[in-house]
């Protein structure tokens, strides 16, 4: 393959990459604008999300890209992004966007010198007057003393051009230059305008990083007695534009402050005395004094200079140290400070000392002992960030690894609003459990330990094999080398033996990580009363004073989902679902959930919408269980609330499914997740009422949004500034329940809930409060599956009396009647219907079969739908009653079922009659469709089944002397005949 100048190719493809992009990584360039978009590569099942991606500022100079979830701004550069897009290596990808530009290849294997694009220009006072006028306070004399230039870069650009040097200082060139240029065009059109120009740095050559800018009269001058390093070539000439001291010298590095100190350099400072003076922001100071004995790759100026140096001093100038942009030398001298203002200041700092407690990245020599090394290297990353001095203490929180389950995870914080898969909707800012991606494990691995292997001469630290990454990774369990998170909480709780996590950090007893950002909660005290309690309920319950709760049973509802969302932890069991239903829109169901939320996390919960479709359902489960997420709001349900994964969930602690695309599953996650939906009017299907506390409002006003006569106008922002006491008091009542001995509350009983009941509704009682267990019954009244029961069978007593018919039998029978006939079983049909009529019938016997044998009452009677099959297995279905009002079903066993289908085909007892009849033409294919085969369908008799069998045929013979012919077994008529 062609060889390319790298730095030609850059500068042709400079101010294009938009085009480079759309060409040849077939990207939109709608996509390249600067805003956020849907990933390219689809990285996310819904098309990419919705704010993935996005071009970087620079990107008309570099071309570099960002996707939050497939690639990271550490690949600044457009052939990082062609890379990522075409999946090509870097050759292929240079060489096609050298095409793309018209760059030729170089001829031959002659190295690119760094001179060959510059072209150097007679000295210009006036040109580089104008550059140190946006430089100040370098002076143009301090420029020509360091041997600086003016040169015309790639015919194009007119730029100060600063030489840097390599180990032979003799040389006739250097290794590389620094070039400063007009940002945006060629000098002499800025010549032209008031303001001087912004001047760009740009690099030349990869060597051009290993070399030294300096005074070269002073560099080579061994009696220089103390030798000085600044950050950047602006702050050394700044230094030499003030500074005159001959008896100090000064350098930089074409570096930044973090890369590794050149031995060569240092090995020149043997014996002598040093200063380091780096920007007042935390890279720059990182980059003086950071200690890594171990790898001297990393390590900062400071502890490196120190091994040979006489002396160290790390100068941090009067400046505020800001996370970034600090201000450095040129800022100094700039404020008025003068040579012997920094001679001071140099005098007075102390002499480095390598802290006594640093030490170095443990060693892991690596040998055929695969299990052990692979042991020991999880050993060390169980510790990192915990007992990991060599790591920046800014750095150790985001590098800790846990276990969860059968994965590794690490914590993260949401940076921007993100969509999970299932459709959760996490908020901006959350703090969150993630999979820790298999392609950091390496780079964890390296933070943690040094890998090395033994040669003949030395140990030389190796990089991570495939091996031990793929050993580690699918592990599955850790042990007691990696501690488990359970989950991330952002407040206060509560254990489960009553004591209370207020402590930041990870908690070892219930496996919660605590973060509190920047708030801070007042403890909680250790014995509180019952009066102490009832305080409490009345500052939680003085938040919500402004809604329209039907009764106090409702507002003691929404202090147990208070309760709930912060005591999680203390609760053994399941959690119902709280559902905030209202007459009438604009009464404040979301706000009022909001504001619950906010005392627990400070912060909006997941979100999603509830579609119905049990599918989706289930996939949001289980991202909800897989990332841990505390909470889940259903908002604006406006369909009836019925899935049958949500019902699993809300009786669940433990989940498992399927990964999406894969045939994996995920293995028993804990599901501890409280759920939450709001709605006007909510109404709950199937098994889903019996889980529901449901928190019910009612306003008398047809536009309560409009109110007025409000005492908290801006809720949330009030529940913000009071958020620490309001979750203080929440955790105040379930101590002091916990110090009074969890005194038994009667009349709690939940199935399926019985450790939230004794707990959270038990507080809230023994505090005097109303019984939230209460508002159940609307629950069970909005219970649509009940409804559709009885219209079910009061359909069937319409259709079928006294009767058994199959469901296609009771279609037919009501279309051959008249449009008047059967309003009930005509109702039903109509609202369990399906667009296409021959359909029909299969959805009207699903219907049956789903509540088959489900006791309901009707007229005070225990009534059942009940199925038998016909001759031709076909399930007919009739409807049974248990006896009076005060007969219990339990009376009607199984095998009183089984009795009543073998002996009564048309029973008379215990059936409804209706006006039906006989009315329905009989089919040939199914005459009388008897409960028992072996009926004759013209007289009722039983039919004998004769001796002969032909070719499998057997006739059924009755004394009416009907004949019915069956393709039958021998043995299975007999079984009939019995």
């Amino acid at each position: 393959m062609a060889r390319y100048d790298i730095d030609l190719v850059k500068a042709a493809a400079e101010g294009r990459w938009k085009e480079i992009l759309s060409s040849i990584g077939n990207i939109d360039t709608n996509l390249l604008d600067g805003s956020h978009h849907a990933c390219p590569k689809q990285c996310h099942p819904d098309a990419g999300g919705k704010d993935r991606f996005r071009a970087l500022d620079d990107f008309d100079q570099v071309g570099g890209v960002l996707c939050n979830q497939c690639f990271s701004t550490k690949n600044r550069s457009g052939f990082d992004a062609l890379m990522w897009l075409t999946g090509e290596d870097f050759a292929t990808v240079l060489a096609k966007v050298a095409k793309f530009a018209g760059v030729k290849p170089l001829k031959g294997r002659k190295k690119a010198s760094p001179t060959d694009h510059l072209e150097f220009l007679p000295w210009n006072r006036t040109l580089v007057g104008l550059w140190c006028l946006t430089k100040k306070p370098i002076t143009i004399e301090a420029v020509q003393r360091l041997g600086w230039k003016v040169a015309k870069y790639r015919k194009q650009y007119t730029v100060i051009a600063i030489p840097i040097w390599g180990p032979a200082l003799d040389a006739e060139e250097p290794v590389g230059w620094v070039m400063y240029r007009a940002d945006g065009g060629t000098l002499p059109k800025y010549l032209k305008k008031d303001d001087p120009p912004e001047w760009v740095k740009v690099k030349m050559t990869a060597g051009s990083q290993q070399g030294l800018i300096a005074d070269l009269a002073k560099w080579k001058n061994l009696d220089v007695k103390q030798w000085g390093k600044v950050e950047g070539p602006s702050d050394l000439g700044a230094i030499e534009s003030v500074f005159n001291d001959v008896e100090r010298g000064w350098f930089t590095t074409a570096n930044g402050s973090l890369e590794k100190p050149l031995d060569w350099i240092v090995e020149r400072l043997n014996g002598c005395k040093a200063v380091v003076i780096h920007d007042c922001d935390k890279p720059g100071q990182a980059g003086a004094t950071w200690v890594e004995q171990s790898d001297r790759k990393r390590a900062g100026w400071c502890p490196v200079i120190a091994e040979v140096a006489e002396e160290v001093r790390n100068i941090v100038l009067p400046f505020t140290i800001e996370p970034t942009h600090g201000n450095d030398l040129r800022d100094y001298f700039k404020g008025g400070a003068t040579q012997q203002d920094l001679v001071e200041l140099i005098d007075k700092s102390p002499i480095w000392e390598r802290s006594p407690e640093i030490i170095t990245r443990p060693h892991v020599v690596m040998n055929l002992d695969l299990g052990a090394k692979c042991d020991e290297v999880i050993g060390h990353l169980g510790r990192l960030g915990w007992e990991s001095p060599w790591i920046a203490p800014e750095k150790r929180e985001s590098l800790k690894i846990y276990q969860r389950v059968d994965s590794l995870v690490h914590v993260i914080t949401n940076e921007d609003t993100e969509v999970l898969k299932g459709g959760i909707e996490i908020e901006a800012g959350a703090v969150r459990i993630r999979s820790l991606p298999i392609g950091q494990l390496p780079l964890r691995i390296t933070d943690a330990c040094q890998l090395m292997k033994e040669t003949k001469e030395d140990l030389v630290q190796v990089r991570p094999e495939r091996w031990l990454v793929d050993g580690i990774a699918s592990r599955g369990d850790w042990g007691k080398y990696i501690r488990r998170l359970s989950g991330v909480i952002n407040a206060p709780t509560i254990r489960p033996d009553g004591t209370i996590l207020q402590d930041d950090g990870y908690d070892e007893k219930t496996g919660l990580l605590y973060v509190p950002g920047n708030r801070k909660f007042p403890p909680i005290p250790d014995n509180p009363t019952i009066t102490d309690a009832r305080n409490a309920a009345a500052q939680l319950l003085d938040v919500v004073k402004d809604f329209p709760f039907v009764d106090d049973a409702d507002r003691s509802a929404w202090l147990a989902l208070v309760i709930s969302l912060i005591g999680r932890p203390a609760i053994n069991g399941c959690v119902p679902l709280f559902a905030v239903t209202a007459s009438c829109p604009g009464s404040g169901k979301s706000l009022l959930v909001d504001a619950a939320i906010g005392i627990a996390y400070g912060r909006g919960s997941a979100r999603m919408s509830f579609s119905g479709n049990d599918q989706e359902q289930r996939k949001a489960i289980t991202a909800v269980a897989i990332e841990a997420i505390p909470s889940v709001l259903l908002d604006n349900v406006d369909c009836v609330l019925k899935s049958a994964s949500l019902d699993a969930a809300l009786t669940a602690t433990i989940w498992s499914d399927r990964i999406l695309s894969s045939s994996k599953t995920t293995g028993e996650i804990p599901l501890r997740t409280v759920w939450m939906a709001t709605g006007n009017n909510l109404r709950f299907g199937s098994d889903l009422a019996r889980r529901v506390m449901p928190i019910r409002l009612a306003t008398k006003l047809a536009n309560p949004e409009e109110r007025t006569d409000i005492e908290h106008k801006n809720l949330l922002g009030w529940v913000g500034e009071n958020r620490p006491a309001l979750a203080n008091a929440a955790l105040t009542i379930l101590r002091a329940y916990f110090v009074a001995g969890l005194p038994v509350q009667a009349g709690g009983d939940w199935g399926s809930y019985d450790s939230w009941s004794a707990l959270i509704r038990g507080a809230i009682v023994w505090a005097g409060l109303a019984d939230p267990i209460r508002t159940r019954e609307t629950a069970k009244a909005d219970d649509q599956s009940v409804a559709l029961i009885r219209q079910l069978i009061a359909g069937l007593r319409e259709v079928c009396g006294s009767e058994l018919k199959t469901a296609k039998e009771i279609c037919d029978c009501l279309t051959c009647s008249k449009p008047e006939e059967y309003p009930v079983m005509r109702e039903v049909l109509a609202e369990i219907g399906t667009d296409d009529p021959k359909k029909l019938p299969r959805k009207l016997g699903y219907e049956f079969r789903k509540f088959k044998d489900r006791p309901v009452k009707v007229d005070g009677n225990d009534c059942q739908i009940i199925g038998a099959e016909n001759r031709n297995s076909i399930t007919q279905w009739g409807v049974l009653v248990a006896g009076d009002a005060g007969d219990a079903c339990d009376s009607f066993n199984q095998s009183s079922r089984e009795d009543f289908k073998a002996d009564n085909p048309y029973p008379n007892e215990g059936l409804f009659k209706g006006p039906c009849g006989n009315k329905q033409k009989q089919s040939p294919a199914s005459p009388a469709s008897p409960a028992v085969q072996g009926q004759c369908p013209k007289c009722g008799a039983m039919m004998e089944p004769s001796p002969e069998e032909v070719n499998g045929w057997r006739n059924w013979d009755c004394v009416c002397g009907h004949v019915e012919p069956t393709k039958e077994s021998t043995s299975r008529t007999k079984q009939y005949a019995l």
